[in-house]
């Protein structure tokens, strides 16, 4: 006969996953979401017997306090999960995750982060369909001169790279003007697109800034058409910093995924 006797299992080990989120500054409102999202997940799987230990740092939407938060992580923390969010954030990290060989996940649109490399995972729209989306509304709109400002970050940079591509193949002028990521006043660069006299302003930014470019913008005396990147849906205040300056503005959105929020 064959006695099966009971395994003895090893103690189950912790897994060590950090979150390198944006918990202040203009992209807050999306570090939240997912930290909050997180935590739920890892409540969960703790119940069905999987051991996660959480480990959180703020970037304050900061590219080199990710970069410093990564360090600290893996260096005081044992983490070799990461997970990020922002283009900006993810650029900045993807270095670290390649010299350390640890795995990076990332909610990020910039259309280089996953060439060339086994250590990291993207999900999230791509700079390129944003940017053709933008076109798409000039050829709506038989638009022959568009302005564009962005913030001045990787992801800023890469659409208006993209952005200037596409139209330049329609013989579209672009007039361009960047500006710092979490601005307030933007006047100034407003002031030297609209003396161009563009048919669409677009306006590219996240944060608090995405409804004060509205508003601004209207406040130079622009009365041509607003157009707005997804920045203005991903920030909760944004129609209400607008105020008025947001009636009749377009602007990109996406459906969202709430069993994934």
């Amino acid at each position: 006969s064959t006695v099966f006797l009971p395994s003895r299992q090893a103690p189950q080990e912790v897994v060590e996953v950090g979150l390198i989120l944006p918990l202040t500054g203009p992209a807050a409102s999306i570090g939240e979401l997912f930290k909050s999202s997180m935590e739920w997940k890892a409540e969960q799987l703790r119940a069905e017997g999987l051991l996660i230990q959480l480990h959180i740092e703020d970037t304050a939407s900061d590219p080199k306090r990710a970069v410093t938060g990564f360090q600290k992580l893996f260096a005081v923390d044992g983490v070799r999960l990461f997970y990020t969010t922002t283009s900006a954030a993810a650029v900045a990290l993807l270095p670290s995750a390649e010299k350390e060989e640890v795995l990076l996940s990332a909610g990020a649109s910039h259309p280089a982060l996953t060439k060339g490399t086994r250590h990291i995972l993207r999900h999230s729209n791509v700079v390129p369909r944003d940017a053709a989306l933008m076109r798409d509304f000039a050829r709506l709109h038989q638009a022959k001169r568009v302005g564009f400002i962005f913030q001045q970050d990787d992801w800023g940079v890469t659409m208006r790279e993209h952005v200037a591509n596409l139209l330049a193949q329609d013989g579209v002028v672009l007039l361009a003007e960047a500006i710092p990521v979490g601005a307030t006043d933007v006047r100034s660069p407003l002031t030297k697109i609209i003396g161009e006299r563009p048919d669409i302003l677009v306006l590219g930014a996240l944060g608090p800034t995405a409804g004060i470019l509205a508003k601004q913008a209207r406040e130079q005396g622009y009365q041509g058409l607003l157009y707005s990147s997804v920045g203005f849906v991903l920030t909760p205040d944004a129609q209400k910093i607008a105020g008025g300056a947001a009636k009749g503005m377009w602007y990109q959105t996406y459906p969202r995924n709430t069993v994934f929020e």
